[in-house]
């Protein structure tokens, strides 16, 4: 879920999980809407080409001048298929949109590697290579200002917002301005890293940081946020926070995330039934324990006070998008509380995942959004079937399919 001031829902993950959360960390860096016209003006009825606030607020605030390079090629050897002119297109209508709501900001240079050896060399150059070396078929582009160079090498037709995600986060890398702060407040150490008790692997040696903490210190400063009972304010310098398997924060903790909110800072918040990670480690730290410790996490009262049902005891089941796996006795069988998502169960126009094909997690859960108070906003970013049931945390017991 994502929050921002004037208590709007940018965002709200219906299955829940820690896995499913992490995936969709890209939700941090900007909310996308497709742009497709060639001019600064949208006449659509939905303004569904105009490219995203914060897009725009981004490359208004560039320093220096960016220059991009788009190379592509209308024809080849062989008659370029359709789908790559119409993408071309697409591409550069784009383009001209980002120049367009940045006036001197953002040069745009359009080159075709087929009939100029110049702009071939330049490509090289910039490390974009042909999509379809048989077709002579070029679509791929660089950024750059001064020396500091990012390419997107090869553009296969495909979302739009996911090309706008791209662009504007290496518009922002190159543009060397200020990068907003992230702050991660979690009981989760081992997400930064160290010493793994999980892992036999690694006995004796420091685990590197979660993957998705190595993705986001790559472009935006990270903070951590201590869990204490003494937290009364967030950071100044963080201006994203991100709530990680929040188990039973203090009232004053809570107090400073709503705080932060309201002053316009934005908060993602991750809640998990049943954290496999936080159960795993329980184990680890005491062998003589055989089972795994459940762990839940809710952000209790706020949710309620938002209208937002999240029932911390109990795991999503789903009899349609359940998956095939091993079980303990060397069997395979299907397990209706590992769900896979396929894409039509996914927002297609959502950049954190409209480019899978296949969402999967284990021991989730799932928000109620039916009394969601009038002054929020959601967006789905994917759901069960319309064959899913809760489960109690110790297995499943009687059940009604629910749809």
């Amino acid at each position: 879920m994502v929050f921002h001031r004037r208590r709007k829902l940018f965002g709200t993950l219906a299955l829940s999980g820690l896995a499913i959360a992490l995936a969709a960390l890209s939700l941090v860096a900007v909310n996308l809407v497709c742009a497709d016209l060639p001019w600064p003006w949208d006449l659509t009825e939905h303004s569904e080409y105009t490219l995203s606030a914060a897009s725009v607020s981004a490359v208004r605030e560039l320093p220096d001048p960016v220059a991009i390079r788009f190379y592509s090629s209308e024809e080849g050897p062989v008659p370029v298929p359709a789908v790559y002119r119409e993408w071309n297109r697409t591409v550069r209508a784009l383009l001209l949109r980002y120049a367009a709501v940045s006036p001197g900001k953002i040069q745009v240079e359009f080159l075709d590697p087929t009939r100029s050896p110049a702009a071939a060399r330049s490509a090289a150059v910039d490390k974009v290579t042909a999509v379809r070396p048989e077709l002579g078929l070029w679509c791929g582009l660089a950024v750059s200002r001064l020396d500091d160079t990012r390419p997107l090498p090869s553009l296969s037709p495909g979302s739009l917002a996911r090309l706008e995600y791209d662009l504007t986060r290496m518009l922002l890398a190159v543009s060397g301005g200020r990068r907003p702060g992230v702050g991660i407040l979690t009981p989760l150490h081992q997400m930064f890293g160290g010493a793994s008790l999980a892992d036999p692997a690694l006995a004796g040696r420091q685990a590197p940081p979660w993957l998705v903490l190595q993705a986001l210190g790559a472009d935006y400063p990270l903070y951590s946020v201590p869990i204490s009972p003494g937290l009364k304010k967030i950071p100044d310098e963080v201006s994203i926070l991100l709530v990680v398997h929040p188990r039973q924060l203090p009232e004053i903790p809570l107090y400073a995330i709503d705080q932060f909110i309201m002053r316009g800072g934005k908060v993602v918040v991750f809640v998990d039934p049943f954290s496999v990670v936080e159960g795993a480690l329980a184990s680890a730290a005491n062998p003589a324990v055989k089972t795994r410790v459940p762990t839940s996490s809710s952000l209790e009262p706020l949710l309620s006070h938002w209208g937002i049902g999240f029932q911390e005891d109990r795991i999503l089941a789903d009899l349609q998008y359940q998956t095939q796996a091993s079980r303990d006795n060397g069997r395979s069988g299907f397990v209706p509380t590992l769900v896979s998502i396929p894409a039509e169960g996914m927002a297609s126009d959502a950049p954190a995942v409209a480019t899978l094909s296949r969402l999967q997690f284990i021991l989730g859960g799932a928000f109620n959004l039916s009394r969601l108070h009038s002054g929020l906003k959601a967006k789905v970013l994917c759901h069960g079937s319309r064959h899913f049931f809760f489960q109690a945390e110790d297995g499943i017991r009687d059940y009604k399919v629910t749809g």
